[in-house]
This record gives C-alpha cells, sequence and structure tokens, in this order.
C-alpha cells in the first residue's frame, strides 16, 4: 500500500495527514455550492446535480476521516518514540 512508507517517519505521515484534510475541506466547499454555482451544469438536470453534490460531500468526509486516522497514527506513534 502507498501509506506503507509513511510509517518510517512521523513528519512525513503528519504533512499526508494536513494535505488530506485540505483537499477534503476544500472538496466539502465545491460540494456545499455545487447546487447554489449559476453556472453548474444546468442541462444536466437536477438528478446529475444530486449525484455531484452527493459525490463531493462524500468524498469529501472520506479524505478528512483518513486524514483525522493518519494525524492520530502519527501523535501515537510519536508518543511512543518519547516513551
Amino acid at each position: 500500500m502507498i501509506f506503507r512508507t509513511l510509517d518510517k517517519t512521523t513528519e512525513k505521515k503528519v504533512a499526508v495527514a494536513m494535505l488530506l484534510i485540505a483537499l477534503g475541506l476544500i472538496f466539502l466547499i465545491v460540494g456545499i455550492t455545487w447546487p447554489r454555482h449559476p453556472v453548474s451544469a444546468a442541462l444536466a438536470g437536477t438528478d446529475w446535480n444530486d449525484f455531484l453534490h452527493g459525490l463531493f460531500i462524500g468524498v469529501a468526509i472520506g479524505l478528512e476521516a483518513s486524514g483525522v486516522v493518519l494525524a492520530i497514527s502519527a501523535a501515537a506513534a510519536k508518543r511512543a518514540s518519547k516513551l
């Protein structure tokens, strides 16, 4: 898995965790503003707008959750190395 290389250093793990959280917040902003955007796929219909709105919100939740899990594991690893 890609994240196996992050187990060696906690600094890289924290940086990737913050990146995932920031990307999740970007997707959340896009998901919230998607139905209100004046040029948002107006010809696609309400089904596609609802689908994309839910997709952006779901991706945001997934990215933020994985960022929090990585940050918690980095904090636990750093605390264990100090003991």
